[in-house]
């Protein structure tokens, strides 16, 4: 039965092998050779691994190999070693499974990565992929050198990049030197692509249509709604781009200046004590007003202390207000590109809600602690935070999309940690995930198309 199902294994293994020198290139730093007896892997510096009489590729970026041992026909027990106690169908025999940036750190290929370096033995491994706790992207190691990696060992780049990969958004920043210049990019995490590359200093990136270069000469080019404008200074110290409006806030670190601009870098200072907290969205900007007493003097003609009252509101470019924030505490420094923005509750601290560029509700604020995360343009997550939690606390738990729409029906399915939402590569449909499994898909407004439970 043992060498019966031996030969159903090699032949199943054949289509994949090539046929020239009996080496199979699985990227550009490891193959896999046939040898006499069984399969090795082979870095691209000759480094060899042990001998494994079967590999397999498996899903994910994994590779399962066995090794079997001689059969003492003088022996009565028939042994398996499986690190899940499987009977694998092939007696006096080793099976494990290794992941590709396993097997390339054991070959000195790489020096550390971001998946085998914090996630321990395979079955956390594999159970980590099934789970969705591991990033899409991240990076590889060789020296010095970082490489962009997907988990499942697809090698987007060369080892050429000065700092490790983190996903972070759509883009990636980093640098690397090319005779000797350092070269800034910013990278499209799906493909490795360089969106940008430049000698002379990027300072700010929002994404590929608005980002601001200084170069060497020290002149300032703004590239915005994906135009090009040769601009003043003071526009490194724009956080964020405008949208739909004719004025722009600033801040400069250290002197606590904050203000607001025109498009051609020209401060301009309204008649009240006006602080910018926000970009522009559609003309609509929050701001602290800053409103003292009038001046009154003792009999001796010392003045008293003035009453300062600090009113946060929205106001227009004409500085005019438009509506008073009177229950907000705390609020983010920019609206998305659907003017809203994640605020923090007066009265409860530990609340969150999230308004539009009018002061409207999106997601109204709850009587219940919470916590509100954006993990894309529009679609927010909202996790229960009181204690002790109950069952009407965590019916604000939830999905929800710029509309304020949850995108997980509660009765069927009660948000938890598993859930993640993860974006395409062209963003026409992006994914809510739990344990590895699509639940649901949404379109590029984030619309639920299809559920799958």
């Amino acid at each position: 039965m043992g060498k019966y199902i031996s030969v159903i294994l090699i032949l199943g293994f054949s289509f994949w092998v090539s046929a020239q020198e009996n080496i199979t290139k699985i990227n550009d730093y490891m193959s896999l050779k046939k040898t006499e007896k069984g399969f090795v892997f082979l870095s691209d510096s000759g480094k060899t691994s042990k001998e494994y009489n079967f590999v397999y590729p498996q899903k994910e970026g994994f590779f399962e190999t066995v090794i079997v041992f001689p059969i003492d026909p003088n022996d009565s027990i028939i042994r398996y070693e499986h690190p899940y106690g499987e009977d694998v169908g092939i007696p006096n025999s080793s099976r494990h499974l290794y992941h590709i940036l396993e097997i390339m750190k054991s070959l000195e290929i790489t020096d550390d990565d971001f998946l085998t370096g914090g996630y321990g033995e395979e079955y956390v491994l594999r159970d980590y992929l099934r789970r969705g706790f591991i990033p899409d992207f991240g990076y590889a190691r060789r020296g010095d050198k970082f490489a962009l990696v997907t988990k499942y060992g697809d090698f987007l780049t060369d080892f050429k990049y000065n700092e490790p990969f983190w996903e972070d958004g759509k883009a990636l920043l980093n640098t690397y030197f090319d005779k000797n210049r350092k070269v800034t990019t910013v990278l499209d995490k799906f493909t490795g692509k360089e969106v940008i590359a430049t000698t002379d200093s990027l300072l700010s990136y929002w994404n590929p249509e608005n980002y601001l270069i200084k170069t060497k000469k020290n002149e300032y080019f703004l590239t915005y709604d994906s135009k090009v404008y040769k601009v003043p200074e003071i526009w490194r110290y724009v956080v964020n781009p405008s949208i739909d409006s004719q004025l722009f806030t600033y801040r400069i670190p250290g002197k606590e200046e904050r203000g607001f601009i025109n498009f051609e870098g020209q401060k301009i200072v309204p008649e009240a004590e006006i602080t910018p907290f926000t970009n522009f969205y559609k003309g609509h900007c929050i701001v602290w007003e800053t409103q003292k007493s009038e001046q009154e003097y003792d009999y001796y003609g010392r003045p008293y202390p003035q009453r300062i009252r600090k009113i946060l509101k929205i106001i227009n470019e004409d500085f005019e207000t438009i509506k008073i924030l009177d229950e907000i505490a705390y609020i983010g420094n920019k609206f998305n590109k659907y003017g809203q923005i994640i605020v923090e509750s007066k009265e409860r601290s530990n609340n969150n809600f999230v308004i539009d560029y009018q002061g409207n509700y999106i997601i109204s604020p709850s009587s219940f602690e919470n916590r509100i995360h954006q993990v894309y343009e529009g679609i927010y997550v909202l996790t229960d935070k009181s204690f002790p939690q109950t069952e009407e606390s965590r019916e604000q738990e939830n999905y929800y999309n710029q509309k304020g729409e949850k995108l997980i029906n509660p009765e069927t399915k009660r948000i938890t940690g598993n859930f993640k939402f993860k974006d395409s590569q062209d963003g026409k449909e992006n994914y809510i995930y739990s344990y590895g499994m699509k639940m649901i898909t949404l379109d590029e407004e984030n619309n639920v198309i299809e559920s799958y439970y």
